[in-house]
């Protein structure tokens, strides 16, 4: 990352999940991984998988708030630190996030 290069949070960047989708794509490749068989949601890409998990919370706001904020350091980090998207983490890098 250039050193004037600043992270920005997604949830300021786009103040809906549909804006949230595009800053997402404009950081990160969103190859979304289809090869390992049916999804179990009715997503086209990592934008609208986490918006269609969000959108389960939306009658309990505080949960909704908490989850937004953990997936908003997970996508940070997979875009800034290892450099891949939501729909490709595996164990290993959930155990790397951790630390």
């Amino acid at each position: 990352m250039e050193k004037n290069q600043h992270i920005k949070p997604l949830f300021i960047l786009a103040e809906t999940q549909e804006k949230m989708g595009n800053a997402i794509i404009r950081f990160t490749r969103d190859d979304y991984n289809k090869e390992l068989g049916s999804s179990l949601i009715d997503a086209k890409n990592d934008a609208e998988a986490i918006a269609t998990f969000l959108r389960e919370y939306k009658d309990s706001p505080e949960t909704l708030r908490s989850y937004a904020k953990e997936i908003e350091r997970l996508l940070l980090w997979c875009i800034h630190v290892a450099k891949i998207n939501i729909s490709n983490l595996r164990r290993n890098h959930l155990l790397e996030y951790q630390e």
